[in-house]
């Protein structure tokens, strides 16, 4: 699926997005032009369910530079949560996540970006999928 994910960023979501946990209202990264170091990553949605701190909550993870696949990883949510510098237990309702991190230099070409988190009984949380380029320096 190709639908994009409202606000500003390169992100579509991966799957039927009504059937996700969260749902999400806008999702807006910055800086909007990827080229690597700091990255902030701000999300507001309704989630249908508490994730709890101690819920085998999970995520799969799958980056690729080009056609080469770098990362292929299934995490804990908590674990992931915690890279990004967020946090569980995430509460029922309204919800504004924002997570960041240092990605660090990042050579130029196409990434792809996939990220699909289920509850510990496999029902889906979210999936997204991101791809960008990212340019030489002008």
């Amino acid at each position: 699926m190709s639908k994009p994910i409202p606000g500003t960023n390169p992100a579509t979501y991966r799957n039927d997005p009504s059937k996700d946990l969260l749902q999400i209202k806008t999702a807006d990264v910055s800086p909007d032009r990827l080229t690597g170091g700091h990255v902030e990553i701000k999300v507001v949605g309704t989630l249908s369910e508490t994730i709890s701190a101690d819920s085998d909550a999970y995520v799969k993870v799958m980056l690729k530079y080009g056609l080469v696949r770098l990362v292929y990883d299934t995490r804990s949510l908590k674990d992931f949560m915690q890279q990004w510098g967020g946090s569980l237990p995430l509460e029922k309702g309204d919800v504004t996540l924002t997570l960041s991190k240092d990605l660090g230099q990042l050579p130029p070409g196409h990434y792809t970006a996939v990220a699909e988190a289920f509850t510990s009984d496999d029902r889906p949380i979210f999936g997204i999928s991101v791809e960008t380029a990212i340019k030489p320096p002008q």
